[in-house]
């Protein structure tokens, strides 16, 4: 790992979910060519049901779809055990995510567009929590009904 790959890291690392990783993503999302439909910041004080951030637009496939995006940082960055299944942990979010609907009929095909759920975390997957997200992932997404994706780890 290059010694600038380290400096990003060490920084993201830092970052609280609130304050920072909440303001950064839209940002990012933005400069990927996504349309910001609702930020955690406009959802504050209300049920965000898996959904700190909310995006459409084009995925890497090329296909326009709509993202909902759930943000993990401050305590619970790191994906351990507890992190998944504590109440309103990873767990519940990604069920309240899969489950809540969320429309918005202002937004040209928006309704239509297929669903991906992101999981976003400054932290790392411990190593003995991997096989309870794994399986997680594997029973709520793993009809093919909606994509998930995990990756987006920042460290």
């Amino acid at each position: 790992m290059g010694t600038n790959n380290i400096i990003v890291r060490d920084y993201l690392n830092t970052l609280s979910e609130d304050e920072e990783l909440d303001k950064l993503l839209p940002l990012l999302l933005v400069l990927k060519g996504l349309k910001i439909v609702r930020t955690a910041k406009e959802a504050k004080g209300m049920s965000q049901q898996g959904k700190d951030i909310i995006a459409f637009g084009k995925d890497a496939d090329g296909i326009k779809k709509r993202f909902y995006i759930e943000v993990k940082g401050h305590s619970d960055k790191n994906i351990t055990e507890l992190s998944i299944s504590k109440s309103d942990g990873i767990r519940d979010s990604l069920i309240s995510a899969k489950l809540a609907k969320y429309e918005d009929s202002g937004i040209k095909g928006f309704n239509e567009a297929p669903i991906k759920i992101v999981l976003v975390h400054n932290g790392v997957v411990v190593p003995n929590a991997k096989h309870l997200l794994d399986g997680l992932i594997e029973d709520l997404f793993g009809d093919g009904k909606m994509e998930f994706e995990s990756g987006i780890s920042i460290t």
